[in-house]
């Protein structure tokens, strides 16, 4: 069955891509890097993501479905701009797996990513271990919001959950109703409400605002509406 949907993926991608409209080029002035961006992204970005953009495509659709792709897409775009080898001060790769985290999802998903990795650690600087982590982590969250308003707001909860730990989202939920805010909204409802350090606020407010207001409608325009 996962086979079978895999390939059809693979044929729909390939005919998106035969429909593909080809960039303008201005010719003067001389192009600098932002001149020739492609649907925003950078030369060099664009590249990275191409390179992966099958793999994670089909991990996405075989998930959530094909048109919640440029969701994911900017997920990582924030993480790492699709840099395998990042390395932050806590976690690394492509995701931006802590090592505890990584060790838990390879526990937790163990049947998924066997074929993806051997150790019992997890594999963070494997992109295509830590898309397809990322993707199964990302959809047990979600299933875990069905009380959201909107879609929107259910994807705002899972990305800040992803960001700063779903522990905080209870809590925080239980601070806006408090505060007479609405706690099935995450924007303008349990966003606008704090109960953790204040760069840790900053940080997780910003983290789903960021990637479902900047990056989504960037890499819809990269992926032809997905």
């Amino acid at each position: 069955m996962r086979l079978l949907f895999l390939i059809l993926v693979v044929c729909s991608l390939v005919a998106c891509t035969k429909k593909e409209e080809p960039v303008p080029v201005i010719p003067t002035p001389a192009p600098t890097q932002q001149d020739t961006t492609v649907a925003g992204l950078s030369p060099e970005v664009t590249a990275r993501v191409m390179k992966y953009r099958l793999f994670f495509s089909q991990e996405i659709c075989f998930n959530f479905g094909c048109s919640k792709s440029s969701i994911f897409f900017g997920q990582v775009h924030q993480e790492s701009r699709w840099v395998t080898t990042a390395q932050s001060k806590y976690a690394a790769g492509i995701a931006q797996f802590t090592p505890d985290t990584a060790k838990w999802i390879n526990q937790l998903y163990a049947k998924d990513l066997k074929e993806l990795c051997l150790t019992s650690s997890g594999c963070p600087l494997d992109p295509k271990w830590a898309l397809r982590s990322l993707t199964l982590y990302m959809k047990q969250l979600y299933a875990s919001y069905v009380f959201s308003r909107t879609d929107e707001d259910r994807f705002g909860f899972s990305l800040a959950a992803y960001n700063g730990g779903a522990g905080w989202i209870p809590k925080e939920r239980k601070k806006a109703e408090e505060a007479s805010f609405d706690s099935t909204l995450w924007f303008g409802g349990v966003a606008l409400t704090c109960v953790r350090a204040e760069w840790a606020c900053k940080e997780n407010r910003e983290y789903p605002d960021i990637i479902l207001h900047k990056w989504k409608p960037l890499y819809m325009k990269l992926l032809n509406g997905g």
